[in-house]
């Protein structure tokens, strides 16, 4: 029998520095499928060199993180389809202990499901082609818009925006259907 006496105030749940910002990752994205996560773990891992895979972590190793993270509160996850990787998303716990208390928490749903997949390809593309470049979601970009009186359309919101270090600003957009050119271009204009 355990006493109050011995137990340690210090025991629970630990995260690393690694988990949280792999957290925060899936929070400003707002929604992460299972093998993105595994890369950004593996690309986040301090030894990525006793990786079996360098690129990213182990299905095992990820499944353990997602269940303590799902059971600690600070994501859910959930398959969607058959035969298709389950999708990861943060609580509102997850977002405070990922420092984003302030973004509203959102939901994936089946119909966000493949825009989310090909916006988080994008961004692990650019990001290991341009590691010294900082990636800002659309859920980022847009809780920094100002609220707007009643009847004003909002802008356009590009999928991200990504800085470079002298400061200049890149939109991203991830298109997977075809538009018109008359919105393909009042689009780039208005990004412009």
């Amino acid at each position: 029998i355990m006493t109050e006496q011995f137990i340690r105030p210090d025991t629970g749940a630990r995260y690393t520095e690694e988990e949280r910002a792999c957290i925060r990752w899936i929070a400003e994205q707002g929604g992460v499928q299972f093998e993105q996560v595994q890369r950004v773990l593996g690309r986040l891992s301090p030894q990525p060199e006793k990786l079996a895979d360098p690129t990213m972590l182990s299905v095992q190793r990820t499944r353990k993180k997602k269940d303590r993270w799902r059971d600690d509160g600070l994501i859910c996850y959930k398959t969607f389809e058959a035969k298709a990787k389950g999708v990861l998303w943060a609580t509102r716990l997850g977002l405070e202990f990922a420092g984003l208390g302030d973004l509203r928490y959102y939901e994936p749903t089946l119909g966000s499901l493949h825009h989310l997949y090909y916006v988080n390809q994008a961004r692990l593309y650019i990001e290991q082609q341009r590691p010294e470049d900082m990636w800002k979601s659309e859920r980022l970009i847009r809780y920094e818009q100002p609220a707007l009186p009643a009847g004003k359309k909002a802008p356009h919101i590009p999928d991200a925006l990504l800085q470079k270090p002298n400061g200049e600003m890149i939109g991203i957009e991830v298109e997977l259907s075809l538009k018109k050119r008359e919105r393909i271009l009042a689009i780039l204009k208005e990004l412009t």
